[in-house]
């Protein structure tokens, strides 16, 4: 059985895991699961987590030591199937209700193993998009670079919360070693390894994720 996986990775950000929360439990269509690493937060992240999906069985939350973003990823390995569709979403990012519902409509279309989508920045303290979509712009194949990426260092990718990827990939990937490397910008992996597997990319302007600055 194929499941549309929100893996959420957090630490230390109370102040934005609800709002982030929220947007991923009212997709208009809704995530099968929903994966919750917090990173041995020290702050109130677990308490605010725990309250929001009380009582929700499709919501798992990992609580782990401190060790970065690549651990976070590698954590969830065990909870995702190579059938599933994985999204990735730092707690800071919101994905507006419609976001879920365009990716899947445009890989109705487009299949593919990798899908960037844009970052519409704000640094209000509420996320003001209500909507995913932005932009009419045509959808972007991006054909492996393989040797692009391991000549140039030259790929193709977004940032975490833009991204999502087969679960096949997902395993392809991951665990991934060198995690006290990767504490941070973990999206890199995700990124160069798709490019050095030669995977090809689809890029959907027209999508837009909430990425909050601060």
């Amino acid at each position: 059985m194929s499941n549309n996986v929100c893996l959420i990775t957090n630490y230390n950000y109370s102040s934005f895991i609800s709002e982030c929360l929220y947007g991923v439990l009212n997709q208009s269509i809704p995530f099968d699961l929903v994966i919750i690493v917090d990173d041995g937060s020290t702050d109130n992240s677990l308490n605010v987590i725990s309250q929001a999906v009380r009582g929700l069985p499709f919501v798992k939350i990992i609580s782990k030591m401190n060790g970065g973003q690549l651990s976070a990823f590698n954590a969830a390995v065990n909870f995702i199937s190579p059938s599933d569709r994985v999204f990735f979403l730092d707690s800071d990012d919101v994905y507006p209700p419609d976001y879920l519902s365009l990716v899947l409509a445009n890989l109705k279309i487009h299949p593919s193993e990798f899908v960037y989508c844009a970052d519409r920045i704000f640094s209000s303290t509420n996320c003001p998009f209500k909507s995913a979509f932005f932009d009419p712009i045509e959808v972007d194949h991006v054909p492996p670079t393989s040797a692009l990426a391991q000549s140039a260092l030259c790929w193709f990718g977004g940032p975490t919360s833009c991204i999502s990827i087969s679960g096949e990939l997902f395993h392809q990937i991951f665990p991934f070693p060198f995690e006290l490397d990767w504490k941070s910008r973990a999206d890199d992996i995700i990124v160069y390894a798709s490019s050095i597997l030669g995977i090809d990319k689809l890029y959907i302007p027209s999508v837009g994720i909430g990425y909050r600055t601060h």
